[in-house]
């Protein structure tokens, strides 16, 4: 057995859907918390109330860390939630990919719009990262995965499958 081992950490961006939730939340408590003051009474404060627990447990799960693990030509891509819950989202093996290389490179451009492709994302969001992707097929379903792997894991999905894997 080889024994290659690498690991990379990815720390999420926070996307603007997920500050729009946010301020709807805090907006919404802040309305609530008006109309109990000068109107609504005793209603409007457990409304507050409610919303502000509602902000306090779902602001955690917008932080999102991703980190992908590859072992002896496997990768499994892990989201880690609010630096507490991780759960393995999706794992391949690199001897049963198509294609990977960087997201910018032509040899990815016939699958960034194909349709019935299934897009898992685990990136920064980050406009300037270098992103690569992964195409795989798992039953009679095609993915495209989103990433931003490392020069050493790069190095070892490349040494083991070098007709597959591309860095241009």
């Amino acid at each position: 057995m080889d024994g290659q081992y690498c690991e990379t950490y990815v720390k999420r961006g926070v996307l603007p859907k997920h500050k729009a939730i946010k301020a709807a939340i805090w907006l919404f408590a802040f309305i609530a918390f008006a109309a109990g003051l000068f109107g609504l009474g005793p209603i409007g404060f457990v409304v507050c109330v409610v919303t502000i627990l509602v902000g306090v447990f779902v602001n955690p799960s917008f932080n999102v860390d991703y980190e992908y693990v590859y072992v002896d030509g496997q990768i499994d891509f892990d989201r880690i939630t609010s630096g507490e819950r991780r759960k393995t989202m999706l794992r391949t093996d690199i001897e049963n990919i198509e294609i990977m290389a960087p997201m910018s490179s032509h040899r990815m451009d016939p699958f960034k719009n194909m349709q019935g492709l299934n897009k898992h994302d685990f990136s920064s969001q980050k406009e300037d990262a270098p992103t690569y992707g992964i195409v795989f097929s798992e039953g009679d379903k095609r993915n495209l995965v989103i990433f931003e792997p490392s020069e050493e894991m790069m190095a070892l999905a490349l040494r083991k499958s070098p007709r597959k894997v591309y860095k241009d």
